[in-house]
């Protein structure tokens, strides 16, 4: 009995643990066996690029992922997704949250294939400015006068100052 454990012992040893494996491991992706079919692409903003509180993100899963399991957090605050079925999978669109500062944050992705397996994923972005201040800020600017041109209505309209303004 004894040599009998030993020798079942070793078979399982023996056998490589992906034989074990449920699922096929060609596929591309973040997780293992059939999990790997579960991937996310195409992040907008892409990955280590500026983008400013409040602006938009979206990204791509594949049709291998629930898409009703999808959730996304960034700095620990769960964000508002809406999911698109696509021809090959999901789009899926959000938006930053106004309380982020400048720095970096990660947009954390989490979701579960069909086989009901989690996978991981997500990318990088430097957060710039204020909620809308890339918005600001051309607006400020346009009600500014100039030495030349002082700001008038037709100035500030149109943002560009008429012949009779410039200097002869």
């Amino acid at each position: 009995m004894k040599l009998h454990k030993i020798l079942l012992m070793a078979v399982v040893l023996i056998v490589p643990a992906n034989v074990w494996a449920y699922g096929d491991n060609s596929a591309g992706g973040s997780g293992t066996g059939i999990c790997k079919k579960v991937n996310f692409s195409e992040f907008s903003p892409p990955n280590n690029s500026e983008a400013a509180p409040q602006s938009k993100f979206s990204f791509y899963a594949s049709e291998a992922t629930n898409p009703k399991s999808i959730k996304v957090m960034i700095k620990g605050q769960s964000v508002p997704l809406t999911v698109v079925a696509k021809q090959s999978g999901f789009k899926v669109s959000g938006e930053l949250p106004a309380m982020l500062k400048a720095g970096y944050a990660k947009i954390k992705i989490d979701a579960k294939g069909i086989a009901q397996c989690e996978v991981s994923d997500g990318w990088l972005i430097k957060v710039t400015g204020e909620p809308g201040a890339a918005a600001k800020a051309p607006a400020a600017a346009k009600g500014r006068a100039t030495a030349e041109a002082p700001a008038t209505e037709e100035a500030t309209a149109t943002g560009v100052p008429d012949d009779s303004m410039l200097p002869q």
